[in-house]
């Protein structure tokens, strides 16, 4: 199972990593853009990226890829 790491010190909230998760993006939006269940992976929580269920998370590091501040460490 991936560990995934943020450092809060370092998010900004730009939203990428949330934009970019490919379990966040593959169930059919609500109009708010949010899934209809709880199975999102990563979401911005108070200005700072936050995990919400790393047991759906595949470890495909585009959440990582996409941080302007290397906010996100992906580990398999």
């Amino acid at each position: 199972m991936p560990e995934i790491t943020i450092y809060a010190e370092r998010c900004r909230g730009c939203g990428n990593c949330v934009i970019q998760c490919p379990i966040n993006a593959k169930i059919p939006e609500t109009g708010s853009g949010k899934p209809q269940n709880n199975e999102e992976v990563i979401c911005v929580e108070g200005g700072i990226a936050a995990v919400l269920n790393k047991d759906q998370c595949i470890g495909c590091g585009m959440c990582m890829k996409v941080c302007p501040v290397d906010a996100i460490v992906v580990v398999k």
